[in-house]
């Protein structure tokens, strides 16, 4: 009996000593983390300004309804707009809200390439107005292109900055803005429709302080106007 407890005890104690002097074992190596995926970078300021201009050759009938504010010395005129427009030919304007609210001018070539029709408020009935009349100059610039044409030559070749992401009236647009600028206003700020490479507001600084803001809003592309929309 006392022969085989010497035995185990023995057998336990080899399996002790074998247990320390086996070598630990190789811990798997730990795994690096992944990197982080890089962000996208998003377009720049001069892909974003060179979008408008591609966007706008695109275009041939649309519609669109404008805010437009302006400081002068002595007020601040402020009205809401709608314009239809199926180039330079056929431009209807409507002031719905704001100064000169009730105002309406349509130019119809087909009908008369030297007049527009044109009404008041307080008129009774549309009038012939010579399209060369100086009080319609605001009328025949009010289309998209004509507002990209009047912005190149104010920025002259200065490089616009990307000054991030913003809403207008709901839509997703960048915001670029051009500083330094000689002439009229020092500053302009564009917001650029993100889906549709549109314009969809500026805003003109004079010493930088607030000067004019246009904002384009309920537009409708390739809309399918006819002559019964350019009718007064």
């Amino acid at each position: 009996m006392m022969k085989r407890v010497a035995t185990v005890v023995l057998m336990c104690a080899f399996a002790a000593t074998a247990a320390m002097a086996a070598p630990p074992a190789k811990k798997a190596p730990a795994k690096k983390a992944a990197a982080p995926a890089a962000k996208q970078a998003g377009p720049t300021a001069d892909a974003v300004f060179a979008s408008l201009y591609k966007r706008i050759e695109t275009l041939n009938k649309y519609t669109f309804i404008f805010d437009y504010t302006e400081v002068k010395k002595d007020k601040t005129e402020a009205r809401t707009c709608e314009f239809k427009y199926a180039g330079p030919e056929f431009i209807y304007l409507s002031v719905t809200d704001g100064d000169n609210k009730g105002s309406q001018v349509v130019y119809n070539a087909k009908k008369n390439k030297k007049a527009v029709r044109a009404k008041q408020s307080f008129m009774p009935m549309a009038i012939s107005v010579g399209k060369d009349d100086p009080r319609l100059a605001g009328v025949f610039v009010t289309d998209w292109n004509s507002d990209l044409i009047a912005i190149k030559k104010m920025i002259a070749g200065a490089k616009p900055v990307m000054v991030g992401s913003d809403k207008i009236k709901g839509r997703d647009a960048y915001k670029i803005e051009f500083t330094g600028l000689k002439g009229d206003f020092n500053k302009i700020d564009l917001w650029i429709d993100k889906k549709e490479n549109l314009l969809l507001q500026y805003e003109y600084f004079k010493n930088n302080e607030f000067s004019q803001r246009k904002t384009w809003y309920g537009f409708k592309l390739d809309a399918p106007l006819t002559d019964d929309d350019f009718k007064l």
